[in-house]
Order: C-alpha cells, then structure tokens, then sequence
C-alpha cells in the first residue's frame, strides 16, 4: 500500500479560525468514510456546530439542509448548514464512528 497524504488548510470566517484537515489514501484501499462539522449560517444560531458521520458528503449536507429527507433531527430548526470542515481516509466505517 503506498503513503497517503495529509492536508491541513487554515482560513478565517468572521473571527474564527478554522482548520481543515484531510488524510488521503491511495484509491485501492476502499470507500470513503467521513466525519464533518456544520456551522448553522442562520444569522440567530450563528455560534451552532453539529458534528456528523457520511459516506457522501454533498448528499448528508442536502439532506442537513431539507433538500433531501433523512436529515438529523437536530438540526431542523438551525437551517440552513454549510460544512466547513470534513475528515476522511478512515480505513473502516467503526474507525470514522469512533473519531466521531
């Protein structure tokens, strides 16, 4: 199995930093397992995160959002979401569970 690699970003919103951070595994080693953090961009829940589990990452914020259905309960009422940060290149689905 060759190395994956490891990204970090750093960006500012509002006056919060932020950081990303993403690892990278070659193609071969399976699906991908995400964990994600929201932000609600409601203007009265500004300050609201929720943090989550995926294998597809634009699908869960649509659903997050009310686009789709099956998204969390809890955040029905904080819409609408924007993710600002994903964590993948967990090599199974109990690893990303945990991480979570």
């Amino acid at each position: 199995i060759q190395a994956g690699s490891i990204d970090i970003k750093s960006y500012r919103i509002d006056r919060v930093q932020i950081w990303s951070m993403s690892v990278s595994l070659p193609r071969d080693i399976g699906r991908f397992f995400g964990c994600y953090l929201l932000r609600s961009c409601n203007k009265q829940y500004r300050q609201h995160t929720y943090i989550g589990f995926t294998v597809n990452p634009n699908r869960r914020i649509r659903q997050h959002n009310g686009e789709l259905t099956m998204g969390a309960k809890r955040t029905r009422s904080k819409r609408p979401w924007e993710m600002t940060m994903v964590v993948h290149g967990f090599p199974d689905k109990v690893t990303a569970l945990q991480f979570e």
